[in-house]
This record gives C-alpha cells, sequence and structure tokens, in this order.
C-alpha cells in the first residue's frame, strides 16, 4: 500500500505525463495566434480582424468533435454558416461588391482576412488543447504561467528573427505599460464576473467587444468601416451569442469551460 501522499503525487506525476504529448501541439497554436494576430491587425481594419477573431466561438465546436469526441448538433452547422457569412461580407469580393479598392489594396484585404481567419483557427484549437489538459487535472494557474511564458519566449524569437529587437523609447514604454494594464484589468475583470454571474451572460456580454473594436476604431483610429463590415460583424455577433444562448439551453449540466470560449478569446 502507498501512502496518500506518494499516491497523490504518482497520480499527478502520471497525469502530467499524459499532458506531454499533447503540450507542443498547445504551444504551435499559441505561438500561430502571437505571430498571425498581429498581422491580421497591421493589414486589416481593427473592427474586422476582431471580429473575424470570433469566430473562434464557432470553430471551437467542430475542433471539440474532432478532438475531444464531444458532438456536433445541427445548430452548430448553421451558425458556422452564418459566421462565415459575415467574414466573406467583411472580405468584399469584388465580383459581388465591385471592384471599391485599389487592385493592390484588395489582394491586401484578402491576406488580412486569411490571416485573421488563420488566428481564429489557432486561438479555437488552443482552446480545445487546453480544455484537453485541463481534463487531466492539471493546475489551472500553473498552465497559465506557462503560457504567459511561452508567449514571452516565441516574441522574442520573433522579433530577433525580424530584426525588430531594440529598446524601447519612452512613449513605447508607455504604451506597452498602457497595454499589459488594459490586459490585467480585463483578465480580472472577466474572471470576477465569472465568479459573480452565469457564465452565459458574460460570455453574451464580452461579445459586445466586437462593437465597441468598430466604436474605437472611429474614436482613436478616425476610420469609419465599410457598410459590408458592419453587415458582416452583425451576423459574426448574433452566430456567437445564438450558439452560445442554444448551448447553454440543450447542455447547461456540461459546466462552463464550454461557455468561457469568448472571454479568453478577448484575453488571447
Amino acid at each position: 500500500m502507498l501512502p496518500p501522499s506518494r499516491a497523490i503525487c504518482t497520480g499527478t506525476s502520471f497525469k502530467r505525463i499524459q499532458s506531454l504529448p499533447l503540450a507542443p501541439w498547445k504551444w504551435l497554436s499559441q505561438a500561430g495566434n502571437i505571430c498571425i494576430i498581429p498581422l491580421a491587425l497591421s493589414v486589416l481594419p481593427v473592427g474586422d480582424a476582431v471580429t473575424i477573431s470570433y469566430t473562434a466561438l464557432i470553430q471551437v465546436g467542430f475542433f471539440s468533435w474532432i478532438i475531444l469526441k464531444e458532438p456536433v448538433r445541427l445548430f452548430d452547422l448553421i451558425f458556422a454558416l452564418v459566421a462565415f457569412e459575415g467574414v466573406f461580407f467583411m472580405a468584399r469580393p469584388p465580383f459581388i461588391f465591385g471592384n471599391s479598392d485599389q487592385s493592390s489594396g484588395i489582394y491586401v484585404k484578402y491576406q488580412g482576412v486569411l490571416y485573421a481567419t488563420a488566428g481564429s483557427l489557432s486561438i479555437a484549437l488552443f482552446t480545445v488543447f487546453s480544455r484537453k489538459i485541463s481534463a487531466l487535472g492539471i493546475n489551472s494557474y500553473f498552465c497559465m504561467l506557462f503560457n504567459v511564458t511561452v508567449a514571452v519566449v516565441i516574441s522574442g524569437v520573433i522579433a530577433l528573427s525580424l530584426q525588430r529587437w531594440h529598446w524601447l523609447t519612452m512613449h513605447e514604454w508607455l504604451l506597452a505599460a498602457l497595454l499589459g494594464a488594459v490586459y490585467a484589468g480585463s483578465y480580472c475583470t472577466i474572471f470576477y464576473a465569472l465568479r459573480v454571474e452565469t457564465a452565459t451572460l458574460v460570455t453574451v456580454i464580452n461579445t459586445s467587444e466586437i462593437v465597441f473594436a468598430f466604436v474605437w476604431q472611429v474614436v482613436l483610429l478616425n476610420q469609419p468601416p465599410f457598410w459590408t463590415s458592419c453587415v458582416g460583424a452583425v451576423l459574426i455577433f448574433a452566430s456567437c451569442v445564438g450558439i452560445t444562448l442554444m448551448k447553454r439551453e440543450t447542455s447547461p449540466s456540461q459546466g462552463t469551460f464550454q461557455y468561457r470560449v469568448a472571454p479568453s478569446i478577448a484575453i488571447l
């Protein structure tokens, strides 16, 4: 008979060993998120990039079906179709909406949509692999700390490889500090909201980030969105809210993880 302390340690070690094959895939999806989303923001308006990234909420259902063997229902397919129609509106193909941009701008627009879609795929994969690892009983705070460490290392490698590593100016330090404060504030408030309110309500309200992204785009960057972007944002917003409410009604006993996907997207 093993003493309880040794049995607990042995079980924990076994769970960590089980999580090792999943770790590289999780890091790869995290690296994709870190690399691709900034590229999308560099060539797309902020509102478009943020809205397309929210399609990860829809994609999680399909990756959960493939990796976690969770069921996919008919309304998942319907909301996915509506969401990707929203992406189609944001891409504004000229053979339907006319050539409103310059020819070079069209290809840049397609490139940005492709980056944002790939970034949403990486967010969805990261969420699913995090779910898989959390199911093994690994401490969530340890996972968060490890994710931050991996993100710092990946960002440093990218900056060095692109020869963009330089000492920050005072203005850049202030912007970095402001970004960190906003990040920490959103992280803390979302988790506090999840303690005092239902995850469904938090997810639905948090999806309003799509609206605020367009508001700040106009106020801070003076970039009014195209009408097609507004239509696409409405479609994606409706899909995110709809799939959250439907999942709440059909599977209220499965825990709150799946309803924390949208808050995790905001944090990522």
